[in-house]
């Protein structure tokens, strides 16, 4: 029988808690250390659960753009597609899943577990690398930007960080050209 696993501290389930408030990267940014495994998945989920809302509202969006120009130029479809509220029923319901899911991944934190939910882990484990949260920068930034942020960093596991990735998109780069 394997021993019992302990159950996290108040202090990461609290930050698991606050990561699923949306403040994950100020957290990073404020130094909060994510070494703890518990930590670093709720972070990982929370972010993921974060990126799919900011596409729905974005969707969102786009949706309310595309009606103002059927209402313009289209008005007898704008007509029948504000008879048809099946449309409004799916934006729905895919808010109120989003959310049952945010509330789930929320008493998951806060009872201490590492369950992930199934499609989120799945969107968290692609981007669940400190690497994307920490370096975001890095993403944004030209190799010539890279080699004064290696410098700047006080971690030398960023920078080691830092420097493969030079590395590969300097290698990319020259195989390609």
């Amino acid at each position: 029988m394997p021993p019992p696993t302990s159950r996290p501290g108040l202090v990461s389930r609290l930050l698991s808690l606050l990561a699923y408030l949306g403040l994950a990267p100020v957290l990073s940014a404020l130094r909060v250390r994510w070494d703890d495994a518990f930590r670093r998945h709720h972070r990982d989920q929370a972010l993921a659960l974060l990126l799919v809302l900011q596409a729905g509202i974005v969707l969102e969006v786009l949706l309310e753009v595309a009606a103002l120009y059927f209402v313009v130029h289209f008005p007898g479809l704008t007509r029948v597609l504000v008879e048809a509220k099946w449309l409004g029923y799916v934006v729905l319901g895919v808010l109120l899943a989003w959310a049952l899911a945010w509330a789930v991944a929320v008493l998951l934190a806060l009872a201490g577990s590492s369950w992930g939910l199934p499609l989120v882990r799945r969107l968290a484990r692609t981007n669940s690398s400190a690497e994307h949260v920490s370096s975001r920068a890095l993403f944004l930034s030209s190799p010539s930007r890279m080699g004064c942020m290696m410098k700047e960093s006080h971690n030398p596991a960023d920078s080691r960080r830092a420097q493969r990735w030079l590395q590969r998109v300097t290698s990319s780069s020259s195989a390609a050209g």
